[in-house]
């Protein structure tokens, strides 16, 4: 998860960190799954128990202000 003060476009387009420009609004990124590190291109694959399989997943969550 990760909360910035960056769009994704704004991340994408800029070639340097001085390219961008602190948006006042905080833009928020829930990851759900990842893979592991390693993809066997060029070294060893993620080990089995660390790989997400097929399937449907659900995934929920709360926001709240306290």
């Amino acid at each position: 998860m990760s909360a910035i003060h960056h769009t994704a476009d704004d991340l994408h387009s800029a070639n340097d960190q001085t390219e961008l420009t602190r948006r006042r609004a905080l833009t928020v990124h829930v990851d759900i799954a990842h893979r592991g590190v390693g993809t066997a291109s060029c070294g060893p694959d993620t080990l089995e128990q660390y790989r997400i399989g097929p399937g449907t997943y659900t995934f929920a969550y709360v926001v709240s202000q306290r």
